[in-house]
């Protein structure tokens, strides 16, 4: 019960992210925020804080050859791109389209799997993928008013997202006995800082304002470290299966955040295909396996 109270918790705090992701590019006024420079303090906030019990594991931990390390480096890259990708559909779209495109991962880890790990391909995974696509065509519904530009494009941004966090889940299943959770979580992220710098228009993008730069570090500590220690406390006290459930927290929460914060308009219809994407990652949640823990879905390694 405990286990599932800290994955709940975590995952929720999760889902507060637009919060103090808008109120930055709020506060900066006529001065744009780019999605690099949110990402790059956010991430930072989060290495501090994991960087050193990753430190004290890895001086009893067993050598590693420089292929795991390099697998590790191409996570931190996926990492990097992950974030920013969710970071920009955030900033072109609506909240609930750019958390329920991200939330497809769960179906790209379980086509994945089988190509790259060899796991055996269920009808399952099928029958999610086209429950999440009908959700996502009721979520944008182009038969009853044609999406506009900055919706489609912020749609394919969370969905690239959930590509490079789904291919960066299934790299770190070759990597999760090998390292520990605080390893992978640490390590990982000066690649995606660099990453994120090289993307980057201009390094004057990380002289930020003081109140964005609040905004924007507080997140880092209440949306990004503290519920990513209480969700590897709690993948201690309960199966990897049973979490990945219950991080459909964070979604639920994100679109609640966007409809009565930002005041984003969701429809009847729209609160169906919500529905159907959260049931389509859930159904492939409950179908997995107990399996060592990896880190957590929505943007903590992300």
């Amino acid at each position: 019960m405990r286990g599932s109270l800290y994955i709940a918790v975590s995952a929720s705090l999760w889902g507060l992210w637009s919060l103090f992701f808008k109120s930055a590019e709020r506060a900066a006024g006529a001065v744009p925020v780019s999605a690099q420079a949110e990402a790059a303090v956010v991430l930072a906030v989060m290495l501090l804080a994991l960087l050193p019990r990753a430190v004290r594991d890895q001086r009893s931990a067993p050598r590693r050859s420089r292929a795991e390390w390099t697998r590790l480096a191409v996570v931190g890259a996926l990492d990097g791109l992950n974030f920013w990708c969710f970071l920009l559909a955030m900033q072109r779209t609506t909240v609930a389209i750019a958390v329920l495109t991200h939330y497809l991962a769960p179906l790209v880890i379980a086509l994945l799997a089988p190509i790259a790990l060899r796991e055996p391909w269920r009808l399952r995974t099928f029958a999610a993928l086209a429950l999440a696509l009908i959700g996502l065509a009721l979520l944008l519904q182009p038969w009853a008013h044609p999406p506009s530009a900055q919706d489609l494009s912020g749609a394919a941004l969370g969905a690239a997202s959930a590509l490079c966090y789904g291919t960066s889940v299934v790299i770190q299943k070759t990597l999760v006995m090998r390292f520990s959770a605080w390893e992978l979580g640490a390590f990982s992220k000066p690649i995606a800082l660099m990453v994120l710098l090289l993307a980057m228009p201009s390094t004057r993008d990380l002289a930020l304002e003081p109140t964005p730069l609040a905004w924007l570090v507080a997140g880092g500590v209440l949306c990004g470290a503290l519920p990513l220690v209480l969700f590897f406390m709690g993948l201690g006290l309960t199966t990897a299966s049973r979490a990945a459930v219950l991080t459909l927290c964070e979604p639920l929460v994100a679109v609640l955040v966007g409809a009565l914060v930002w005041r984003e308009p969701l429809g009847p219809w729209s609160a169906v295909g919500a529905t159907f994407m959260l049931a389509a990652a859930g159904w492939i949640a409950r179908g997995e396996r107990p399996v060592p823990a990896l880190g957590p879905s929505a943007l903590s390694v992300r």
